[in-house]
């Protein structure tokens, strides 16, 4: 079949057809070639990675300009000039496309809109509100602005429940996406192109701009120390939440609060003078059973996470949230169960977030505090007695390393949430790095003491953690030879896999 040709000037405000109805797209993967199959199956060919991204928007919406307008500025390299032009060809060369290209092109032009007023940024943006989306990147209708007290703003993608974090000037960048074409942006804002290409693909990789999706994380391989603290995603669970969110209401109301701030603080006071009994309690149990209560402190322990992980889930969603995951947690090859509430950095009311991380320390205490009430009614030596007392230990272990902020547990993120200061760890040893190399500190004065402590005291904890667990684990590894050798066995096979670049054979068809 001949290929056609084409004016690359005439043909820049044609509309790119739409393949969707005929054809489907592979998923693009990062440095490999992708697929286009015909609907029927029978039909398929290869496009190289940057040619899949252009045909992504043959979708009868963007004109031939604004997908070679995207596709120059999320790419890093130097594309042909006429990448799209030269794919429309190609399609026809193919028979993906048959048709004359006539009917594709745009019948009604719009002029560019251009305001007369460039040193004004904010005032173009309100001028261009009003103006249809013409020119590609055009922000998802979904995708809405958050302001925020401290100062910034929040784009959030509820439909990927995603969100991105950026000064004033950025936010009105911005917003004329879709107003004016990107080669005038640059021009009206004076922002650098490199500095717009990094807002393009940030706006890309959580998926703000039509026709993107927030690419998924790469697979790593397997390090060792997953095995302290690994997920492992099931379902959605928005759905089912939303369902019975109105059985849990009666919980955030003001009367229940004071409640069981009294039924806590009653809890506390008993509990504090019981303590001598409930150490002794402890103690007679493990002389008896010993190590038989493992099994089902463990199995309690799997209880109260879930409750705790169903806490956060429920109060995120009163609060007008979405959560969009939950799944198997492994904290040292425990089970419990976690919950994705990424989309509480959205609410913008600090006293919100921190009550969407306390509250499932808050359950942890409730559930304590009725185990204790149940472990002081039953008779001693029952089997009610004991596994409320294990009950109330397993609620009161979870509360103990949750709290503690120096762990990336809820204790660290409720000191985000209190003190505002998003990335805590991350800044508060950057801070420490800034002032070794006497490069300037951009951190707030009153932001800098938080900073100034975390890092040492986060360091120390850490060392000591580690420093314990060394000599714990020494002292059985010395005891029992067996085990010695079967640990060295399995360090030196992970390490092989680990370090070496080993790569899956690939069989080859005669």
């Amino acid at each position: 079949m001949q290929q056609q040709k084409f004016d690359a000037n005439n043909c820049q405000d044609w509309i790119c057809p739409d393949l969707t109805k005929d054809w489907k797209l592979d998923s693009l993967r990062r440095s490999k070639p992708v697929t286009l199959r015909s609907r029927s199956g029978k039909v398929a060919y290869e496009f190289s990675r940057l040619e899949g991204y252009a045909l992504k928007h043959f979708t009868g919406q963007y004109s031939v300009a604004q997908v070679q307008h995207l596709c120059n500025f999320l790419n890093d390299d130097a594309i042909a000039p006429n990448l799209v032009v030269e794919l429309i060809e190609k399609l026809f060369t193919l028979g993906v496309l048959s048709n004359s290209p006539e009917k594709h092109k745009q019948l009604n032009k719009s002029e560019n809109y251009v305001t007369s007023d460039t040193e004004n940024l904010a005032q173009l943006v309100d001028e261009s509100e009003s103006q249809p989306a013409l020119h590609f990147p055009i922000l998802k209708s979904i995708v809405h602005w958050i302001q925020h007290p401290d100062g910034y703003w929040l784009l959030r993608n509820p439909e990927n429940v995603t969100f991105l974090q950026v000064e004033h000037r950025d936010k009105l960048i911005i917003s004329l996406f879709g107003k004016q074409p990107l080669a005038e942006i640059i021009e009206l804002t004076k922002i650098e192109a490199e500095e717009l290409q990094n807002l393009l693909k940030l706006l890309t990789v959580t998926g703000m701009i039509e026709g993107t999706q927030p690419p998924k994380p790469p697979r790593k391989k397997f390090h060792i120390l997953q095995l302290l603290s690994f997920q492992i995603p099931l379902f959605n669970p928005d759905q089912w939440l939303n369902k019975h969110l109105a059985k849990v209401r009666f919980i955030f109301t003001t009367s229940f609060f004071y409640f069981l701030l009294q039924i806590l603080t009653l809890t506390l006071i008993i509990s504090l003078a019981q303590l001598p009994r409930i150490m002794e309690t402890g103690q007679q149990l493990w002389e008896k059973q010993g190590i038989i209560l493992l099994l089902p402190l463990a199995m309690l322990l799997m209880v109260v996470v879930s409750l705790h992980e169903l806490a956060h889930a429920f109060t995120l969603k009163h609060y007008g949230g979405i959560v969009p995951e939950i799944g198997l947690l492994f904290i040292c090859l425990l089970p419990g169960a976690y919950t994705n509430t990424t989309d509480a950095y959205c609410l913008v009311r600090r006293r919100q977030r921190a009550l969407v991380v306390a509250a499932g320390v808050i359950c942890q205490l409730s559930v304590g505090a009725i185990a204790w009430g149940l472990w002081n009614l039953f008779s001693p030596n029952s089997w009610w007695n004991t596994g409320s007392y294990l009950l109330m230990i397993a609620a009161l272990l979870t509360v103990v390393m949750n709290l503690n902020p120096l762990n990336k547990f809820d204790g660290y993120y409720l000191a985000v949430a209190l003190t505002g200061i998003n990335n805590l760890r991350k800044r508060s040893f950057q801070l420490y790095i800034d002032l070794f190399k006497n490069r300037p500190i951009n951190e707030k004065a009153d932001d800098q003491t938080i900073l100034l402590a975390y890092a040492p005291a986060s360091l120390l904890y850490t060392i000591w953690v580690f420093s314990n667990l060394l000599i714990w684990l020494s002292k059985i590894l010395r005891d029992n030879l067996t085990a010695t050798l079967i640990t060295l066995v399995v360090l030196v096979v992970w390490a092989l896999y680990f370090y070496l670049p080993f790569s899956t054979p690939k069989l080859r068809s005669k």
